[in-house]
């Protein structure tokens, strides 16, 4: 991978370009596996509670059961860590510029 991707060759630039979609990607799917997982153990605690049928954590029960609350919460976190990343990446990216131009 080039070190500066605006200075390389097409196929450098390309290489480049699919590197950070694949972070990119990769965050996304970060995100949507732990959102996943967090689902699936939360619906088998569900079940464990219902199997055990212990009343007293109704409060719980319905709680557990609205995990549709994830999903939105998944889209904005996986939006502001890409953002982020964006943000730092064309930082470095005009830092680095400045440099060879003031030299």
């Amino acid at each position: 991978m080039t070190s500066h991707p605006l200075t390389g060759t097409v196929p450098d630039r390309l290489r480049w370009v699919l590197g950070e979609a694949a972070v990119l990607a990769g965050i996304f799917g970060f995100w949507l596996v732990l959102a996943l997982a967090v689902t699936v153990l939360l619906s088998a605690l569900t079940v464990l509670l219902r199997i055990f049928g212990i009343e007293q954590l109704q409060l719980v029960y319905e709680l557990l059961a609205r995990v549709e609350f994830l999903w939105p919460l998944v889209v904005g976190l996986t939006f502001v860590t890409a953002a982020l990343y964006t943000a730092a990446r064309v930082g470095t990216l005009l830092i680095a510029r400045y440099r060879r131009e003031g030299t």
